[in-house]
């Protein structure tokens, strides 16, 4: 199955199944939102198989010293082994001139692309999310960092408006 064939499968299970997603700007992965995360699914080729990758994001922005890098390396082990559905993992973004970088976690997994449909991948979305949204506020609790539904609350009030006294934007006259 190529690429753009599974994601119009997945947009079809998606609005049979009545969930709001967006495209994102690239066009080759879908953003939708839950209570508390933000999930992302996208194609992915591994050894020649298609795959439809979820990564639900429990905390963005965190700041990685080597102490919290530490913390949450020992989080990830131990969540990794007890956790049946999801991979967390730790993604990295290295901020140039410093020993200091900006990190976030997901909760990860990857679904066969073939006979792929709602039977298969709702209950699966499903679980990712709600597990991922149980652990995100502990997570960012422990080691800093916003979860996705902070952010998204952020944005609406930025849009109603609301921030902008605090940002010093002026309000809307």
């Amino acid at each position: 199955m190529k690429p753009d064939s599974l994601m119009e499968q997945v947009t079809g299970i998606l609005v049979r199944e009545e969930v709001p997603y967006e495209f994102l700007e690239d066009g080759k992965e879908i953003g939708l939102s839950t209570d508390k995360v933000a999930v992302f699914l996208r194609p992915l080729e591994v050894d020649g198989r298609q795959l439809l990758h979820l990564e639900a994001d429990l905390a963005v922005g965190i700041d990685l010293t080597p102490a919290t890098a530490a913390g949450i390396y020992a989080w990830l082990n131990q969540h990794n082994s007890e956790e049946p559905l999801a991979r967390f993992v730790l993604h990295e973004v290295a901020r140039e001139g410093s020993d200091v970088s900006g990190a976030w976690v997901s909760a990860e997994w990857e679904l066969m692309a073939d006979g792929l449909d709602s039977g298969t991948m709702m209950p699966v979305l499903n679980a990712l999310a709600s597990r991922a949204g149980a652990l995100a506020g502990p997570l960012t609790e422990l080691f800093g960092g916003q979860t996705s539904a902070e952010i998204s609350e952020e944005c609406d009030a930025l849009n109603r408006g609301e921030l902008d006294d605090e940002l010093g934007l002026g309000g809307p006259e």
